[in-house]
């Protein structure tokens, strides 16, 4: 009989329950960045409803890990309550309590249920799930270029929203809008990198994904990404190893910013958006950038007022001349929760941080990937508001959950291999 890899495992054999449990959170994370796969415009996926289940088949069996950040739990929850706190006095005073009530059911799930269902699997489990997200992400991309290529726009539209694939050509695939679908792919590209350092797939496989994910990324012309998926390569190779990235990471980034300054042919949008901000450094010419710095601006004005009370949960739209969320989380938070939701928010993040620091030296090529993934996820705080869909803080803890040592005495034993080849989780 093989050796378990945590010793708390030893006496938990798997039975049917712990295998439902793996193959829904398998699902899950496969269908993670896939959006629009949900009952109209409830932000409540199919791979919410796999993580739901999965939680209730761990619970069954009492391997549901309640401490997800060992002595950090405490400080992780203290964090939330202050963040979920100081946007419910805000929205007693200034706004509408129901809608908080609605934002912190979404935000306890993602910050809270998420970590304590990742934590629950084995640090192997949650390395296939790095790659089934990879597969998902890929296919995603695979699915969304082939039906566009054959459907117009007005039929995608009616059948996957308008955020499938937008007006002026921009990819949003199945997550549904396409800077969210740059966000993937960057959380993806490292993840595709530490499988394949785990020998989770092979070169072939990992080739076509590749292939899938870049088309993507420039299908989807979105800056932040685009920026964001190199910085995380660069970051992934580097700190597992700096030799590749002198090897492989600076020659692939020479590469491509050579065929971006040299003329050759790239779709339109994303020569206009990316490409042209890139080679001329202007970044006012970068998609969308001169609107959200308005909007910033507006916020760090507004944020005068919102020291002590805030103007409540998904108020800012309606205070703000523009009519819209400013797109910087921080910011969001400190404008409708005020100071104390700010606080609760960053002392959250620093605890991301350190966990993926220190993961660092259990495993070099799993702590790389988690500070790739961490730094993709700060990155998009600048460029997005609320942060609650699971797609945004999801990937994080899967990378973290996949160095892990806080999970061994909770994790799912996992099933012994076959002969013939290996289990698909």
């Amino acid at each position: 009989m093989a050796p378990t890899p945590y010793p708390g495992v030893a006496a938990a054999r798997p039975n049917r329950m712990d295998a439902l449990a793996v193959f829904l959170i398998g699902f899950a994370v496969f269908t993670m960045s896939m959006h629009v796969l949900r009952p109209g415009p409830v932000n409540v996926t199919v791979s919410d409803a796999a993580i739901g289940g999965c939680m209730i088949a761990l619970m069954l069996r009492h391997r549901i890990n309640a401490t997800p950040f060992a002595r950090s739990t405490f400080f992780w929850c203290f964090g939330l309550t202050l963040m979920l706190g100081g946007l419910l006095v805000s929205s007693i005073a200034n706004g509408d309590p129901l809608r908080w009530i609605i934002i912190a059911g979404q935000y306890a799930f993602a910050w809270l249920l998420l970590p304590m269902v990742f934590f629950s699997l084995s640090s192997g489990q949650m390395r296939r799930c790095m790659l089934w997200f990879v597969y998902g992400v890929a296919a995603s991309q695979a699915f969304a270029l082939a039906i566009s290529a054959f459907l117009p726009v007005s039929t995608l539209k009616s059948l996957f929203g308008p955020g499938f694939l937008a007006g002026n050509g921009r990819l949003g695939a199945l997550t549904g809008e396409s800077n969210w679908n740059g966000a993937v792919i960057a959380f993806a590209l490292p993840m595709l990198i530490s499988c394949l350092h785990y020998k989770l797939i092979g070169r072939i496989s990992a080739a076509i994904c590749t292939v899938f994910l870049g088309w993507g990324l420039i299908a989807c012309a979105s800056f932040t990404g685009f920026g964001a998926a190199l910085l995380a390569v660069m970051i992934t190779l580097g700190l597992s190893n700096p030799r590749r990235l002198f090897k492989i990471g600076l020659p692939l980034a020479g590469l491509v910013i050579g065929y971006l300054v040299s003329g050759l042919p790239l779709p339109a949008i994303f020569q206009q958006r990316v490409a042209g901000a890139l080679t001329s450094g202007d970044l006012s010419s970068a998609g969308t950038f001169e609107g959200r710095a308005m909007l910033i601006a507006e916020a760090w004005k507004l944020s005068e007022q919102t020291i002590f009370l805030g103007f409540g949960a998904d108020r800012y739209r309606e205070v703000s001349e523009f009519g819209a969320p400013v797109h910087q989380f921080l910011l969001l938070i400190l404008t409708e929760g005020g100071a104390v939701a700010l606080a609760g928010l960053l002392v959250m993040l620093s605890i991301l941080w350190v966990i993926a620091l220190k993961s660092l030296k259990i495993d070099r090529q799993g702590g790389a990937t988690a500070v790739a993934v961490l730094t993709v996820f700060c990155i998009f705080t600048t460029a997005v508001p609320h942060m609650y869909t699971r797609l945004w803080i999801g990937p994080v803890l899967m990378a973290l959950a996949a160095v892990g040592r806080v999970q061994q005495r909770w994790a799912v034993a996992e099933r012994p291999r076959n002969p013939g080849g290996e289990n698909w989780l």
